[in-house]
Parts: C-alpha cells; structure tokens; sequence
C-alpha cells in the first residue's frame, strides 16, 4: 500500500520565517572510566528534522485536520511531503511534542489559521 501524499489543496510551501532544517546526530557514544568519550556513528538511516509553519485558510484547516486525524491515523502513518528546499517528495512523519501533534492559531488579523509542526523525514527513502 502506497503511503498517503501531502493534500495539493494545502500549502506546498511553509511560511521562510521560522523555518529551520536540523542535521541529524548520527553519534554513538560511549563514556569511558578515564578520558573522552568514544564516539562512532549510528549507521547510513539517518532522519531529518525540519520545523515548519504552514497559513490555512478555513478550509485547509479543516482539510489538514482531517488529513492528520484520519489519513495519518492520527500521525501514526509515515506520508510523502514535498520538502520545502530539496525540491522533492520525501518520506516523513509528523513528531508530537508535549502539548500534542499539531496546533491551530488564528493568524493576524486574517480569516486564517497558523500550524507549527515539526517533520521528521528520511531523505534518501524510496517514494514508489
């Protein structure tokens, strides 16, 4: 079964402002009884992680909630998201924080809606 895909009817791009792209720790280490730690690498799976903030209109808003709770199973399911720099689809999933999946702010002064989520995403994932 093919992974769900990122609804076209939502931003395919988020907001430049609060963006940020984090490199993985591929770092193992191991603490010794007398000098610096070892340190080796993980292996070749490393994940991603980009914070990203999309502007839904009111449709949107219910789309992407709609897309979350049911199409992710409520982000349980991994999806193909069009990565805002690579230029591509890649393989992610949405990461909860302590306060839940995904939150909804009204935006400005507008009839429109804000969400900050953080992606984890796997860049060299085969997408049939």
């Amino acid at each position: 079964m093919p992974a769900p895909i990122w609804p076209l009817d939502l931003p395919q791009k988020p907001l430049q402002s609060g963006y940020s792209d984090k490199l993985p720790n591929n770092q193992l280490r191991s603490e010794m009884d007398s000098g610096p730690d070892k340190v080796r690498g993980k292996g070749k799976a490393e994940v991603e992680v980009d914070t990203v903030t999309y502007v839904l209109r009111n449709a949107q808003r219910d789309l992407f909630k709609s897309f979350v709770r049911d199409t992710l199973q409520g982000g349980v399911l991994c999806f193909d998201w069009p990565h805002p720099t690579l230029g591509r689809y890649v393989r992610a999933r949405i990461v909860a924080s302590s306060d839940g999946l995904a939150s909804l702010q009204p935006y400005s002064n507008t009839l429109a809606w804000q969400t900050t989520l953080t992606v984890e995403y796997w860049p060299d994932a085969t997408i049939a």
